[in-house]
């Protein structure tokens, strides 16, 4: 097609061409004189309003939640939001368990047998000599019911469910939080970015809120059997060091196998948090909303693990490096490497101060989830003991954000580490006389952009 000169001036006037910014082009940079360099470009005039030069005050403090003390504020705010709905979900579970076990005892076992079991547990109902059991069992195939519906009730799958439905709305919350934090203190905003997603925070909760329900209410309870059985399975502290006034030497002593606990819940943790963010991901890759790397557990672009086709083919178009991963048995996932130093290790750090922090606060607050046992009779006493227990599981819960200080400090930290590798390796310095000849052209180019102005 040929270019009439009107059709020439219809066209808008193009920018100044500079160099590429992209670090694999600093030594082009450096040859290209001052006065094409985005630094020597003349600032826009300022606005007449002060506050719209500025910012609101989200884009004036952008570094506030990144902080040491700040950044340890806004993880225990954010735990603390996620554990109210948390302490919900286990208290629910553990009184319809509580009571589901309580009156199955009643209906299969006789008193030897009810004595039994409150002084030394369903371990040792269950291994009672068949000689000995018509002093423990009651008779007849309702009794038999009653009693294995008492196993139930006190089964790997009691842990589960509670896990199941108050992780759900912890990592959903959790989730909806780190959301509106991420849009409205992103250190790329503008001062009129952070002032639209200031005023349309409650558009942007919603609107993570239907994009992540679906995918986390598929994938934690499936991830939540991990926690369960592990914590079923596992033999727990006596409850002296979980009751009683503060003591830290009770909490981190040496009968109170702290160490012990911490390795268990390091590794089934890493296996819950492993299955389900990978679970999360599958469903929203199939529901479309997923816009990160196929290989990669971030739902935006990843550097260190790969780029999304789409935004790859816009960087290199704008004559950014995309690049492959450097160091693949670090940055490869799935890859032993990087679930080992990307995601074992902050959780072990991040779990004994959680787990030490939990138990301290349940001392403070008289222990663990009280049973529900006979005394707990009528609807007041049944809700009295259901608030007594989510306000107990809550409040130690809310010292989550323990673990989210190590895991996501050291996730960032991490990514930029091999980020910046990543860029050394495509950087190719430039030759004096590449640099002279890449100058040359620039100025060549520029001056050709300059006369169509003027001609205009």
């Amino acid at each position: 097609m040929e270019i009439t000169p009107q059709l020439e001036q219809e066209r808008p006037p193009r920018p100044p061409i500079r160099p590429p910014e992209h670090r694999a082009h600093v030594a082009v940079a450096a040859a290209v004189p001052p006065a094409l360099t985005r630094e020597a470009t003349p600032p826009t005039a300022p606005t007449t309003e002060k506050n719209q030069e500025q910012g609101n005050w989200f884009h004036r403090n952008r570094w506030f939640t990144k902080e040491p003390i700040s950044y340890t504020g806004y993880q225990f705010f954010r735990s603390g939001l996620a554990a109210v709905p948390y302490a919900f979900g286990m208290a629910f579970f553990h009184h319809a368990f509580g009571l589901l076990g309580r009156e199955s005892a009643k209906a299969g076992l006789t008193a030897q047998g009810l004595k039994t079991l409150n002084s030394q547990g369903i371990k040792a109902v269950n291994a009672v000599p068949e000689l000995q059991r018509a002093l423990l069992y009651k008779p007849g195939s309702k009794a038999m019911i009653a009693r294995n519906a008492l196993r139930f009730s006190q089964s790997p799958v009691n842990a589960a469910a509670q896990i199941g439905l108050a992780f759900t709305m912890f990592r959903f919350t959790g989730g909806l939080v780190k959301g509106l934090r991420d849009k409205v203190m992103d250190e790329g905003n503008s001062a009129a970015d952070t002032e639209r997603e200031t005023r349309h925070w409650w558009q942007t909760v919603k609107h993570t809120a239907a994009t992540n329900w679906p995918a986390e209410s598929t994938a934690t309870p499936w991830a939540a059997l991990t926690l369960g059985f592990a914590t079923a399975v596992f033999d727990k502290p006596p409850p002296k060091y979980l009751e009683g006034p503060v003591n830290l030497k009770r909490a981190w002593g040496k009968e109170s196998k702290l160490l012990q606990v911490a390795a268990v819940w390091t590794i089934a943790y890493s296996i819950f948090f492993e299955t389900a963010e990978r679970l999360f991901k599958d469903k929203q890759i199939l529901r479309g909303e997923w816009k990160g790397h196929a290989n990669s557990l971030t739902n935006k672009d990843d550097p260190t693990v790969g780029t999304p086709p789409e935004l790859a083919e816009k960087k290199q178009a704008n004559g950014e490096a995309v690049g492959k991963p450097v160091a693949p048995f670090f940055t490869e996932d799935p890859g032993l490497g990087r679930l080992l130093f990307r995601r074992v290790l902050p959780v072990a750090v991040g779990i004994t101060g959680y787990a030490l922090a939990k138990r301290v606060t349940y001392q403070g607050v008289g222990g663990q989830m009280r049973a529900i046992d006979e005394s707990v009779k009528g609807a007041s006493k049944h809700a009295a003991r259901f608030l007594d227990n989510a306000k107990r599981e809550g409040i130690a819960t809310a010292t989550f954000g323990t673990l989210w200080m190590a895991t996501d400090a050291w996730g960032s930290w991490y990514d930029k580490f091999f980020q910046k590798m990543q860029d050394k390796s495509q950087h190719k310095a430039l030759t004096p006389h590449q640099a002279r000849n890449t100058q040359a052209l620039y100025e060549q180019l520029q001056a050709k952009e300059q006369g169509k102005v003027a001609a205009r």
